[in-house]
């Protein structure tokens, strides 16, 4: 099945902001750094922003994605936050893939860098896997429960997205 069957990115709607606020509380601790205090005001504000959406897998809400730091037609930094109950590790690469779509296809982007924690193993794995390429970690950016992090930073360019898109979706049919 397709990322565009199963995987759809809309607009958020205002009647999203409870559920987005419930699920910011169940990742605050676990993957937000000690910098990153949001108020409901702030989620209200991503909400209007044109480089958010929702992501819903086969109809039902599953989790919220933005972009910040956006230069248009150049680059953005991801942020990416799924319902426990959709981080399966195939529906984390059918959600990955859609955003990617999205970014570099209707976004326009070049270039989509990401900057997980080092408590975020799966994100780095699904990263990796996509073929976003790894900078030297960062340690001393950041602190998460006090303690000091380290931030990973990834990058991907448009460029290497549809190279590896291509040869991903060449192996899918040879299966």
């Amino acid at each position: 099945m397709s990322h565009s069957n199963l995987v759809k990115l809309r607009s958020p709607e205002l009647a999203d902001l409870p559920s987005i606020w419930r699920l910011l509380d169940t990742y605050r601790d676990r993957y937000l750094d000690d910098y990153q205090v949001i108020t409901l005001d702030d989620v209200y504000d991503y909400l209007k922003a044109s480089t958010t959406r929702v992501l819903e897998v086969s109809g039902y809400p599953a989790g919220i994605v933005h972009f910040s730091d956006v230069i248009p037609e150049l680059r953005g930094t991801i942020h990416v936050l799924i319902y426990p109950e959709f981080t399966r590790k195939i529906l984390r690469a059918h959600i990955l893939e859609a955003i990617l779509a999205w970014a570099f296809e209707t976004l326009c982007f070049g270039k989509i860098m990401a900057y997980p924690l080092s408590t975020q193993t799966s994100a780095i794995k699904l990263l990796n896997r996509f073929h976003f390429y790894p900078h030297k970690p960062l340690y001393k950016h950041t602190r998460q429960g006090g303690k000091k992090v380290a931030m990973h930073p990834f990058e991907l360019k448009k460029r290497q997205w549809q190279q590896s898109h291509r040869t991903d979706n060449k192996r899918k049919e040879t299966l």
